[in-house]
C-alpha cells in the first residue's frame, strides 16, 4: 500500500485456505491523511496471479469534510 508521496507504507501477507476469504486490517497509525493506493495478487502452491490494477482511496483522519 502506497501513501501520499508514493512511498510504500504497508506490505502484508494474508493467508487463507482455499475457498475462504483472506482479510487484511491495517494497524492504526500506519496511514496518514491523504491519497493512498493499493493492489493485490493471489499466490498458491503452484502459481502466482498478476497484480490487480491500483485502487485509489483517500484517508481523512481529521473528521473534516
Amino acid at each position: 500500500m502506497d501513501g501520499p508521496a508514493g512511498k510504500q507504507v504497508v506490505r502484508k501477507t494474508a493467508r487463507s485456505r482455499a475457498g475462504h476469504t483472506a482479510v487484511l486490517q491495517i494497524p492504526e497509525g500506519k496511514l496518514s491523511d491523504g491519497a493512498h493506493r493499493r493492489r493485490v495478487r493471489v499466490e498458491d502452491e503452484s502459481a502466482t496471479s498478476e497484480w490487480t490494477e491500483w485502487c485509489d482511496f483517500t484517508v481523512r483522519l481529521s473528521g473534516k469534510s
